[in-house]
């Protein structure tokens, strides 16, 4: 049926709707298998977390005024460009900043 629908030039395919179901006491499956098929549903239905790792510049105290204005003329643009979980259309509530802060 599927490919009578790809053949006729209709392009729509109906797709299977899958879910991830434990056997209810199955016999044959130990409980280690059984524990991690239920960590894999659980990670399954909780969604997907996007890490994202960001470094940011400081500058030191007792730096001469070039190296100064070179890093915060850095700093100014790496603050005012796209971020990337923007560009990306990462939702807010799936990720997960980690980072640290360099001084130079």
């Amino acid at each position: 049926m599927v490919a009578d629908a790809v053949e006729s030039g209709l392009g729509s395919v109906m797709r299977k709707k899958v879910r991830f179901v434990l056997p209810a006491n199955s016999p044959k499956m130990r409980a280690s298998v059984r524990d991690e098929l239920q960590e894999l549903i659980d990670a399954r239905e909780s969604g997907t977390a996007y890490f994202l790792g960001q470094v940011h510049l400081a500058v030191r105290d007792g730096s001469d005024v070039l190296k100064r204005l070179l890093i915060m003329t850095y700093a100014f643009c790496d603050k005012n460009c796209r971020e990337p979980p923007v560009a990306l259309n990462i939702p807010h509530a799936a990720l997960v900043e980690v980072g640290m802060v360099c001084c130079i």
